[in-house]
Parts: C-alpha cells; sequence; structure tokens
C-alpha cells in the first residue's frame, strides 16, 4: 500500500516542463490521482474487510450468507423508501414485499473498484495521445537548464531554438489543431464518463448532486435522503437452498453494506469534481476559440502573459505565424526562464524581420 501512494504522489508532483494547458493537467493529474486512490480505498475495503455482512435474523452471522448475498446482488423495496419503522419497514426500503418488480436490485458496489480504474484509464488517454502527437519537441529544446551555463552554451541552445523555429514557421498547421482535439476529448469523456455513471446508478447520478443540496437546504427527513436510495447500507436478499425433501426453500436475508459508507462519499466528491472539471473544461474551449479567432486578442494575451518582451516583437509572432506557431511559442514561453526566453524571441524578431541571413 505504501509503494502504490508512492507511485500515485508522483502525479502531483510539479513538473518542470509543461507541454499543456493546467485546465487540461486538471484531467490526467488531479482526476487520475482522484480516481487510483478512491479505488485502492474501495478495493481495500472491499477484499480485506468486510464489504458486506447478512444475516437470517439479528443473532445468526453466515459467510456463506455473505458471499451468496454479495455475488447475486442484494435489493430494496422501491415503494418502502419513505416508510417509518410505524409503517412496517425498520429501515428504508426494507419491506416484507413479494412482487419482485417493486425490488431495485443494487449490484455495483461488486464493480465499484473495476469502474473507477477504468474511468481513471480514460482520463488519461487524452494526455497520452497529446504526447504523441507533441513528439517530444518541447523536451527536445529544453532538454538542458541553460541559465547557469557559460554564455557559448545559452546562444548555441537559442540558436537550435530558433532554427526550429524557423523550419517549422507558417507549415505546422496541425499542430494546434490536435492540441484542441485532446481538449475536445477531455471533455467528450468528462460526459461520457457521467453518462456512464447514470447508467451504472439507474439514471440518477446526473440529478445525485442538485438532490443532495436540495435535501439539506430543505432539511428534508433522513429517510428521503437520496443517499439511502442510491447507497443503502441495509439491504435484503433472497437466499434460495435446498432444505428437508430437496425442496427449494428461500428466506428472505437482511444485509449490511458497509462498502457503502465509503461509496456514497466517493460519489457524492466526484459529481462534484466532475461538474467543476465540466465547467473549467468548457470555459477554457470557449477561451481558446476566441483567443485564435481574433489575431489582437492573441497578441494582448502574449503581452500579459510576457510582460518583459517588447510588444513589437509579440506583434511579430502573431502577424507571421500561425496558430500552430503561436500556441508553440506559447509553450515554449511557459517554460522557459524569462531571459532565455526574451533572447529566443529577440533573436528569432531580428532574423523574421531580415537583418540576419
Amino acid at each position: 500500500m505504501i509503494h502504490i501512494l508512492s507511485a500515485l504522489k508522483s502525479l502531483l508532483k510539479s513538473k518542470n516542463l509543461h507541454i499543456d494547458h493546467w485546465a487540461f493537467r486538471l484531467h490526467y493529474r488531479f482526476t487520475v490521482l482522484f480516481l487510483l486512490l478512491f479505488c485502492i480505498i474501495v478495493s481495500t475495503k472491499q477484499y480485506a474487510g468486510d464489504p458486506i455482512r447478512c444475516s437470517k435474523d439479528t443473532r445468526e452471522f453466515s459467510s456463506l450468507v455473505d458471499n451468496y448475498c454479495f455475488i447475486t446482488a442484494t435489493y430494496t423495496v422501491k415503494t418502502a423508501l419513505n416508510l417509518t419503522a410505524s409503517e412496517g419497514a425498520p429501515h428504508p426500503g426494507i419491506y416484507p414485499a413479494q412482487d419482485e418488480q417493486q425490488f431495485r436490485y443494487h449490484r455495483y458496489y461488486q464493480w465499484v473498484g473495476f469502474i473507477l480504474f477504468i474511468q481513471a484509464v480514460f482520463f488519461y488517454i487524452p494526455h497520452w495521445l497529446w504526447k504523441i502527437f507533441e513528439g517530444g519537441k518541447l523536451s527536445s529544446l529544453l532538454e538542458r537548464d541553460t541559465r547557469y551555463l557559460p554564455r557559448e552554451e545559452q546562444v548555441k541552445s537559442r540558436d537550435i531554438i530558433v532554427g526550429h523555429l524557423r523550419s517549422r514557421w507558417t507549415k505546422d498547421n496541425f499542430f494546434v489543431a490536435k492540441y484542441l482535439l485532446c481538449e475536445i476529448v477531455c471533455f467528450i469523456n468528462l460526459f461520457g464518463q457521467m453518462a456512464f455513471l447514470d447508467c451504472v446508478f439507474e439514471n440518477e447520478f446526473f440529478c445525485f448532486g442538485f438532490e443532495m443540496m436540495s435535501h439539506f437546504r430543505n432539511g428534508s427527513p433522513p429517510r428521503t435522503d437520496p443517499l439511502q436510495r442510491m447507497f443503502p447500507k441495509v439491504t435484503s436478499c433472497t437466499y434460495r437452498y435446498f432444505g428437508e425433501g430437496g425442496r427449494i426453500r428461500s428466506e428472505s436475508v437482511l444485509c449490511v453494506l458497509a462498502v457503502n459508507v465509503m461509496n456514497e462519499k466517493i460519489f457524492l466528491f466526484l459529481w462534484f469534481w466532475f461538474v467543476i472539471l465540466s465547467i473549467i473544461t468548457l470555459s477554457a474551449l470557449v477561451f481558446k476559440a476566441v483567443i485564435f479567432s481574433v489575431p489582437s486578442l492573441r497578441l494582448s494575451l502574449l503581452c500579459v502573459r510576457f510582460p518583459n518582451i517588447r510588444a513589437e516583437d509579440l506583434k511579430v509572432i502573431v502577424e507571421t505565424g500561425n496558430l500552430s506557431n503561436y500556441l508553440f511559442v506559447y509553450l515554449l514561453g511557459q517554460n522557459m526562464d524569462e531571459s532565455s526566453f526574451l533572447d529566443v524571441i529577440e533573436y528569432f524578431v531580428t532574423v523574421q524581420r531580415g537583418k540576419l541571413n
């Protein structure tokens, strides 16, 4: 467990090289970290603890019944969710009903660990695609920190970067399209993950957070808590076995799902995180669409982001290059120290203006 947590900790470490936008990093760093951490917690509870305990009555427990009900799924009675103990329901959804059409089966708790892991993989895929599309260009150009090297080495590094810029200037038209594609995939994946969870929880995940806020704001009775409906702690299970004379007997067994104490908090957190992340991702996409569409806004953004560089030089970058060149220069700037980036831009602009061969 310690080794696994140490590996997850590496996802939060600040890297020297950033080849994307901070909103992009929320998907493959923080979201993947959350999902893998939750996967470990749930799996540990599920396979090393007691995720379910079932009994024919309140005095007897049987590991056979526990395993049987864990595998075959438990259920609650839909019409008994709001009944009180005086009305015959000792717990929300626990009622001696015979009509199976009123049963709501809960099978997701068997798969939560797998669901979280698969989600983590899908959230990492856009970053993996972008690393392939980017091809390690930035890392190859910025593999050394030249701030403390002799001036000759700094000039050599500057010339390599400028040479790369000149070789790709106005030619690489798909660099920005590939980057935007990856960010769009992030947003589509996020919506797809929420739709997937909505299917898992029988079309209740999309409204989960809103119902919880309404429940706490209005001070509703505990029995109307959405958590009781989606993540019941006490459920029923029909245990079938051979009785006397070889006849099949069935008994209603009461089960306590301790694992749902953790599941409800995990998915409530994920609902709020996914909603916040979708707002941030959509805002970032709209912002980029506006910036890429208006050259004057691109120039203004560069001036704000790199105030130590003359506006005239940045204007040359915007006017002579395409969107891919603009994005690549922006990524260069966010990974270089101010003095080195200033040196690169001044020299490149000088070359562009035809003052040097």
